[in-house]
């Protein structure tokens, strides 16, 4: 005997109905977000001169790596870890003195000239970074494990790592993923145009220590920010 089936031939459980949720849509649009921010990480620093209005004092005063190899003389991967350290000290220290001279001599400034003497600081404190590592003998902790590091903290560890994990379950800080993802890839690639850690990290770590969020188009809170910013910056070294 022969037996004829009509309409669908394949039974149902090959073809299950499968539901969009929430959750997978926020997955979609989380490493569709990841995707597209490394593309434009990639692309970013050929046009970030003509890009950022407040870059005029970076190109002024903080020389592009293989110039400071003629101010400070010291041959790749031959020193040590504690010698890095005191070398970034030392970089960075004369680099945000240039600056810190321009602002003495060009008072009193506008809300435009702090917020380029910001972008100076960040770019000092991550050139004098990247040089002294390229200086270090220990490879695999300057080019792999510090970027890496660094990344876990522009994202994950912004903040306390239960707030951050809070914000991301609940949804309450989904705004905020864009701008932490981009954090993340821009210290993972290590480019001397795009600081790590950003401005958007420390105008968040501002307002975490003060309760505000600093006004950029303010004199007065421009001027706080820049300082409260190099004071920061030199701590850490």
């Amino acid at each position: 005997t022969t037996t004829t089936t009509t309409g669908n031939r394949n039974p149902p459980y090959l073809y299950p109905d499968f539901k969009c949720t929430w959750k997978i849509k926020v997955f979609i649009i989380f490493f569709s977000a990841v995707f597209f921010a490394s593309c434009l990480v990639n692309i970013m620093p050929a046009f970030i001169n003509h890009l950022d209005s407040d870059h005029a004092l970076v190109t002024r005063f903080i020389p592009a790596l293989p110039t400071m190899q003629r101010d400070f003389r010291t041959p790749a991967y031959s020193i040590s870890d504690v010698r890095v350290a005191g070398l970034r000290r030392e970089v960075s220290k004369d680099l945000c003195d240039r600056v810190v001279e321009y602002l003495k001599r060009d008072t009193p400034l506008n809300a435009a000239g702090f917020r380029q003497a910001t972008s100076a600081f960040l770019a000092a404190h991550h050139s004098a970074n990247l040089y002294a590592r390229s200086r270090g003998s220990n490879i695999l902790r300057h080019y792999i494990l510090d970027p890496a590091l660094e990344a876990w903290q522009a994202t994950f560890a912004r903040h306390e790592l239960s707030y951050t994990m809070w914000e991301v379950v609940t949804l309450r800080g989904l705004w905020r993923m864009p701008i932490r993802v981009w954090d993340g890839l821009v210290c993972i690639k290590q480019d001397e145009k795009l600081p790590c850690l950003s401005l958007p990290y420390h105008l968040e770590q501002f307002e975490e220590v003060h309760g505000r969020y600093p006004d950029m188009k303010d004199t007065a809170e421009a001027r706080e920010f820049a300082y409260w910013l190099l004071n920061k910056l030199e701590a850490n070294y």
